[in-house]
């Protein structure tokens, strides 16, 4: 009787182990391999160097345990048996063993195609491909399996592949990924972050926290408060051909104006502010009398305000400046060449 149960157990930790190494499709080499052993009939004494004319139509995919990998396939081959031999279009199968292909030589080997599946689209919802379960050689999944990927990775029911998480392993759901990830069909049932972010922030690499956006600019400001976080960035150069002739160069990313993200009350609290941005504790609207400064709430008088004023409005009535004093050298000059 214990000699018995060892059998068992060593035979069951043999399949498991076999059946751990999907394999990817099968290559043309593994197709001819595969016919090679299937053709002979008889006492095998007629040898057979089939070649493939075209490519295969899968009728039958039995999912491995990773993404892209299968334990099985059943396809369509058209195929000469032997150099200078009529094509022929056989139905067959194949099985995954240790991770590489071979024939599937009972149930069937190699047939005739029943016309019902010739172009027919290939099915998934299988754990074996073997024929004797129709014409297809499909043997279905449990019913439990008929959602999402509607597919298998054995013959019972908490066997089902109904995703593929972020590591490209059959699961359930997407618990596995993490707490914002999600499946669908417009995901092909592959687990996705569906965590969203309001305008500004982008979402981490872990799916978790928003983070706000890097801004390569000198100066940014938001919607709502305008001058609340100014850097004044310009630059003069003076020409040395001519009096008071310069150029006034302002940074090309002197002024973005980023959308002003949904505001939400602080994460902790900040003094003064009104309301936050995101899920992180960056103050978006202050108290009057108070402006936003690297995320906190500084104290401002009429005179910082005045001040900031003049910064924006000086840079703008020099350029005017400059503008006008070239306008007159301009001018003055070609007066100057008519006149002589």
């Amino acid at each position: 009787m214990m000699k018995r149960a060892l059998l068992v157990l060593v035979g069951s930790l043999f399949f498991l182990l076999a059946s751990s190494q999907d394999c990817s499709l099968p290559t043309d080499s593994d197709i001819i391999a595969t016919l090679s052993v299937l053709l002979p009939t008889g006492d095998n004494s007629i040898p057979y160097y089939p070649n493939l004319t075209g490519p295969v139509q899968y009728v039958c995919q039995a999912q491995g345990r990773r993404i892209n990998t299968y334990r099985a396939v059943g396809m369509i081959g058209t195929f000469t048996p032997n150099p200078g031999d009529s094509e022929v279009t056989r139905l067959f199968q194949m099985r995954c063993y240790f991770g590489s292909w071979v024939a599937e030589t009972g149930g069937g080997g190699i047939s005739l195609p029943p016309s019902s599946i010739i172009n027919a689209t290939v099915r998934t919802d299988c754990y074996v491909c073997r024929r004797g379960f129709g014409d297809d050689t499909c043997r279905e999944c449990n019913s439990a399996c008929d959602t999402g990927l509607e597919r298998c990775t054995g013959p019972y029911s908490d066997q089902c592949c109904l995703v593929f998480s972020t590591s490209g392993e059959c699961s359930h759901d997407c618990s596995s990924s993490g707490v914002n990830y999600a499946a669908s069909e417009e995901t092909d049932y592959n687990c996705t972050c569906n965590k969203t972010c309001p305008d500004g922030y982008s979402i981490d690499s872990d799916c978790m926290n928003c983070t706000k956006d890097e801004v390569s600019s000198s100066m940014y400001i938001t919607s709502s408060q305008f001058s609340s976080s100014l850097i004044a960035s310009s630059t003069f150069f003076l020409s040395s051909s001519s009096f008071f002739s310069s150029s006034l160069v302002f940074s090309s990313s002197s002024f973005v104006a980023l959308p002003s993200p949904s505001p939400v009350p602080c994460a902790i609290n900040i003094s003064n502010c009104i309301q936050c941005i995101g899920d992180i504790a960056c103050c978006d609207q202050c108290d009057d009398g108070y402006i936003v400064l690297n995320c906190q709430c500084a104290q401002t008088t009429s005179n910082q305000l005045n001040l900031l004023f003049l910064l924006l409005i000086i840079p703008i009535f020099v350029a005017i400046a400059i503008a006008l004093v070239n306008v007159i050298i301009i001018k003055r000059a070609r007066l100057k060449k008519v006149a002589t």
